[in-house]
């Protein structure tokens, strides 16, 4: 059995739109974006493929969602 490798994510949601990106802190500009957090999730697994350069058999991300705060 392979061993798993997890990554930790970060997903914004872009209040205009309706729309998230993500980055992944530990791969510096490895980024991403899309409609869902589902869609976010798939892309964000192919970018971290391709950061690594390479496909990794059993990727797991894990994905926190933030929230931006305005300054009042």
């Amino acid at each position: 059995m392979d061993e798993m490798t997890t990554f930790r994510i970060i997903i914004h949601k872009d209040s205009e739109t309706g729309s998230y990106w993500a980055t992944c802190p530990v791969l510096k500009g490895c980024n991403t974006q899309g409609d869902t957090i589902e869609e976010i999730k798939a892309n964000m697994l192919e970018a971290i493929a391709l950061y690594l350069d390479g496909y990794v058999p059993e990727l797991v991300i894990e994905d926190s969602v933030t929230m931006g705060i305005a300054n009042a």
